[in-house]
């Protein structure tokens, strides 16, 4: 165990099971809005009145039964799987809805191709975002503090490499199943893909990578601290499960993709229960899919130039980090 002892006291009307139902339908809830928002933008499914119609209510019933449940029933004192769940969804939706909007109507970035003052605000008050979200967990005590011991940069590097393989292993069955590259895009990475070329890249880089933040306190910490503690297995059922229907998996190969990932980052949660060691597998994987995507799909670049670029910055960020570790932080030594 690398945590110190967390979430001792639970309020007396809190439900674990009916806080998990509403965990579950708010998850589903944005899963749907994602998948909409790439039918309407005719890169997935079919565009059909009743179709919509049916999720659009959906998304509403679910929506709101689930934050009711969450606000009534979660455990934790001031509900922090529900602060967790609103704070996660607000740099991707700044940045979608508002960003790129702003941005394509005043044309700022080719005002300031290099770095548009919009660019240095949205980074700010990102950083502030997250920074919130910090301050709200270490409040209630539900992760320890920020200390470099906890960032156990080795292990992260093979956990990284866990999930790369995975990823590959899935492609290459897909491929041999299906025919073809085997590369077939969720609802949520057709999202990714298309606001990529509506925002300058570093911006869109910047909250791919840090939204392993989010998504680890919100599903790997949310679960096995809040919401079951006391009931690992379970907690790992929900985490895995929930963090797979958030990506929005429109097919077998991206429900595998994705379910593969869920369940090595919720086995690492499981045995080291550490979430800087989580959040720094996840921003890795994060780190190098968007920029092979950059590299690939922008810059129009070869596939050896694109890993032999992006995975040479990444051993060489995470030789220097490991380095720093060793020299300015005491690494936590209980497995």
């Amino acid at each position: 165990m690398e945590n110190p002892k967390l979430f001792t006291a639970l309020p007396k009307k809190s439900h674990p099971v009916l806080a998990v139902v509403g965990f579950v339908l708010t998850i589903s809830a944005v899963a749907i809005l994602i998948l909409m928002s790439t039918v309407f933008a005719g890169q997935t499914g079919k565009h059909e009145p009743t179709y919509i119609a049916i999720m659009s209510l959906y998304m509403l019933f679910a929506l709101i039964v689930g934050i009711v449940f969450l606000s009534v029933f979660s455990p934790g004192r001031g509900r922090p799987i529900l602060w967790l769940f609103l704070l996660s969804q607000v740099p991707l939706l700044f940045l979608q809805e508002v960003y790129a909007r702003v941005n394509k109507a005043l044309h700022w970035t080719e005002n300031f191709p290099v770095l548009a003052i919009e660019t240095v605000l949205f980074i700010i008050g990102l950083g502030a975002i997250y920074w919130l979200a910090y301050r709200s967990v270490r409040k209630r005590n539900v992760i320890p503090p920020l200390r470099w011991r906890y960032f156990r940069f080795g292990r992260a590097a093979i956990g990284f490499a866990l999930l790369f393989l995975s990823q590959i292993v899935i492609n290459i069955i897909a491929a041999a199943i299906e025919g073809g590259s085997g590369n077939q895009t969720s609802s949520n990475q057709a999202s990714l893909n298309s606001l990529a070329v509506q925002v300058p890249y570093l911006t869109f880089w910047i909250t791919t990578i840090s939204a392993g933040f989010f998504e680890e306190l919100l599903f790997r910490v949310g679960s096995f601290e809040i919401l079951l503690k006391k009931h690992k297995f379970w907690a790992f059922v929900v985490a895995a499960s929930t963090f797979t229907l958030a990506h929005g998996p429109n097919s077998w190969q991206a429900a595998a993709t994705y379910g593969a990932m869920a369940i090595l980052l919720t086995t690492s949660y499981l045995v080291y229960r550490n979430f800087y060691l989580n959040m720094v597998m996840h921003m890795s994987l994060n780190f190098v899919a968007s920029g092979l995507f950059w590299t690939g799909s922008i810059l129009k670049w070869g596939d050896a130039q694109s890993l032999l670029l992006i995975f040479g910055l990444y051993v060489i960020f995470m030789a220097a980090l490991f380095v720093l570790q060793r020299r300015f932080g005491q690494v936590e030594t209980r497995a």
